[in-house]
């Protein structure tokens, strides 16, 4: 029987799209562009670049261009810390010239 060392990292990200995430993100109160600035701005202030990029496209999804991600950015600047915000930007900046290129794509 093969070990599978990615089991684990499968299981894990299933049980959260299928518990927490999902049913978070479909409950009332917030609009969706709110709910996706918000999501930019933890992930950001937590320095997980790699989800900042997956909220990037979230966030282009809901219609928010680069001004109001680098407005959420540099709020994360301000009350996370420096380094946050800074890789928080050089990630955003990344994930929106991609997401934007899509759409654009898609649209056209």
């Amino acid at each position: 029987m093969a070990d599978d060392p990615g089991v684990f990292t499968r299981l894990h990200e299933s049980l959260e799209d299928s518990t927490v995430i999902a049913s978070v993100m479909r409950r009332p109160g917030i609009d969706d562009p709110t709910r996706a600035m918000l999501a930019l701005s933890m992930v950001a202030a937590r320095g997980e670049a790699s989800e900042v990029a997956a909220c990037t496209r979230r966030c282009v999804a809901n219609g928010l261009g680069r001004s109001e991600g680098a407005e959420v950015l540099l709020q994360v600047y301000c009350y996370a810390g420096v380094y946050a915000g800074l890789s928080g930007f050089s990630a955003a900046r990344t994930a929106f010239d991609k997401a934007i290129q899509v759409f654009d794509e898609l649209e056209g």
